[in-house]
């Protein structure tokens, strides 16, 4: 209950002085969290690791670590639909599960490009400018998660799918159990 994130953020700073890794960065922290961090930062945080997907584009955060230069990396891309609620941890709850493989305005963008939606989905968060770390275990699907490099989104498709977006409504991942700590990074839920 009585985290110090920016103690954490100095000890971190301490690891790189020592050359124990060249880059630091932070995971699930919000604007203000990223904020305080920046303020203390000798070192700022090189990347930010976060739920980001169709349904939960996190646009404040875009914009705050672009104007900082921090880099993002994106989980749960293709919206983890291969989870399920008796697959989850306990304390782990779900939000949202909307499948955005079947989001129509994906299928039609991946239709007039000859794409899967997963291709779309994936494609959208690169011309972001957002790193992805697209899982599974099927081949196929691997092979086809590269291949997003031969097209490209219009304008007005990204627009189509920028609007998709439903804030904190779309999160999958919030960890119920500490969501009583003064450093929970995610909005309460009533």
């Amino acid at each position: 209950m009585t985290t110090d994130l920016v103690a954490l953020w100095k000890e971190m700073e301490n690891m790189v002085d020592a050359g124990l890794t060249k880059y630091i960065g932070l995971s699930n922290f919000n604007v203000k969290q990223i904020s305080r961090i920046l303020q203390n930062a000798r070192i700022k945080p090189s990347n930010l690791q976060i739920e980001l997907y169709l349904y939960q584009q996190s646009k404040e955060l875009q914009e705050l670590c672009r104007k900082h230069g921090i880099t993002i990396t994106s989980y749960s891309t293709l919206g983890s639909m291969g989870i399920t609620s008796a697959g989850l941890p306990e304390g782990l709850i779900q939000g949202s599960w909307d499948n955005p493989l079947k989001d129509s305005d994906v299928l039609a963008i991946a239709k007039n490009h000859n794409k899967t939606a997963a291709q779309v989905l994936l494609r959208h968060m690169i011309q972001l400018g957002i790193a992805i770390v697209p899982k599974s275990s099927n081949l196929d699907r691997l092979k086809e998660n590269f291949d997003i490099f031969d097209f490209e989104l219009s304008k007005a498709e990204m627009s189509k799918l920028d609007l998709l977006d439903r804030g904190e409504e779309g999160r999958r991942f919030v960890v119920e159990v500490i969501s009583h700590h003064p450093e929970y990074p995610y909005e309460k839920k009533n």
